[in-house]
């Protein structure tokens, strides 16, 4: 009886030592993660991002780009959000920081991440080309002589009243009409003969 008691406490002793072993290692290498989202995948030049970075586990202070908080999942806070604006090129947004589980014993490890945001193009509206450039000064040039043209043609000046009208030519040879008086004529004297 007391040999298949010892033997019965040593397994118990054991199977207690392996339970506590693999409890321990579970708790020191509990991963920690970084992640980044963003509000926007793409985004033209002077547009806002609104970037969210969250921690998975564990306590420790994280730096965005120039933004820190102190994140402690344990308490409730696992993340921090702050907006940038979009310049020129890609944004680049990385995160990191060092971070300790919650084991008797922490485990501090160092975490990190990253992610880009595009840089949306814009296409400009299209130019006129050249060949449209001169065929419209052609037409303005041709319009500007039209006018000119029009201007420079002046109308026929309106009689005058009480204005005699234009003499008009007898043409040669064409009798006069029957019954019209021929008008007299004076008959001036000879130049050198006296006047009686």
């Amino acid at each position: 009886m007391k040999i298949k008691t010892s033997i019965l406490n040593r397994l118990i002793a054991f199977f207690l030592i392996i339970m506590l072993l693999l409890t321990f290692k579970t708790t020191s290498y509990a991963a920690s993660t970084l992640s980044i989202s963003t509000d926007k995948n793409e985004a033209a030049q002077g547009e806002t991002v609104k970037v969210t970075i969250t921690l998975s586990y564990g306590a420790g202070k994280i730096t965005s780009n120039g933004h820190s908080q102190f994140l402690n999942t344990r308490a409730g806070k696992s993340s921090f959000t702050y907006t940038t604006t979009m310049g020129s090129s890609d944004l680049s947004i990385s995160a990191s920081g060092t971070v300790a589980d919650y084991s008797e014993d922490p485990q501090e490890s160092e975490v990190s991440t990253s992610k880009k945001v595009k840089l949306k193009t814009v296409t400009p509206p299209p130019t006129p080309s050249s060949g449209d450039n001169g065929s419209n000064n052609n037409n303005n040039m041709n319009k500007i002589g039209t006018q000119e043209q029009q201007q420079g043609t002046e109308a026929p000046a309106a009689q005058q009243p009480g204005a005699e009208p234009p003499a008009t030519e007898q043409p040669a040879g064409q009798e006069q009409p029957a019954g019209q008086e021929q008008p007299a004529t004076e008959q001036l004297p000879e130049q050198g003969s006296p006047i009686l």
